[in-house]
């Protein structure tokens, strides 16, 4: 009785968990086609670069120009000691998975789970770039103006949880590429990705996006 009782119940738990999974997908897709806002598209003013790794995306902006200076924030010297760098990409993801998934064969199911099902604490992820992002199916270039420019840069770091002095929280090294994680606002959950963050920046600055954006593709799509 209680091996069949137990068979019972798990049918109905994965009954339900593919019905979740499915609708997920399919409202992933229809969030994903629906396009937000749209303020009319630029071919020349300050250049910046979404950057995706097929699962997660980033937003990359110059280190320095007449609208922003990171240096201040993030000073090379000490922040990566012996490198150049002309870009810093910035993305949010979850804490946990950022830092104990440096390769995907090093993701578990408890670690995926945990990102996955409940929400969880998040960190901001900054790369040094030492030249220009490579335009490519992975890397779309977009061009803002300055005043789209300084509300991105403005939506960047309000995605920092600050200090009571008003500093950046460095939470240790990233995957060796002189890369840096950073205590970050809000949480990751299912509905709140790495992916939607960005296609929130996005949106702040007026370009045209997701209506909702889980996946790397759902940025990536509307991206000229």
């Amino acid at each position: 009785m209680i091996i069949r009782w137990l068979i019972g119940h798990f049918w109905k738990f994965a009954k339900w968990l593919l019905f979740g999974v499915v609708a997920y997908l399919l409202a992933g897709i229809a969030g994903s086609l629906a396009p937000l806002g749209g303020e009319a598209r630029s071919s020349a003013g300050i250049q910046v670069f979404v950057v995706s790794n097929g699962v997660h995306t980033d937003l990359c902006l110059p280190i320095n120009n007449a609208i922003k200076d990171w240096r201040g924030t993030f000073p090379p010297q000490t922040t990566f000691p012996g490198r150049e760098v002309a870009y810093l990409c910035f993305g949010w993801g979850e804490l946990n998975f950022f830092v104990n998934t440096p390769r995907w064969s090093d993701l578990t199911a408890k670690t995926a789970l945990r990102a996955i099902l409940w929400p969880s604490a998040a960190a901001m992820h900054v790369t040094p770039w030492s030249q220009e992002p490579l335009v490519n199916t992975r890397c779309r270039r977009i061009f803002l103006s300055e005043d789209q420019y300084r509300r991105l840069c403005g939506y960047i770091e309000e995605s920092f949880a600050l200090s009571a002095s008003g500093m950046v929280q460095d939470l240790g090294k990233g995957y060796g590429g002189g890369d840096k994680f950073y205590a970050a606002t809000g949480a990751y959950h299912l509905f709140n990705t790495c992916n939607e963050w960005t296609s929130r920046g996005l949106h702040r600055t007026g370009i045209q996006t997701a209506l909702w954006a889980p996946f790397a593709q759902s940025v990536m799509l509307h991206l000229p």
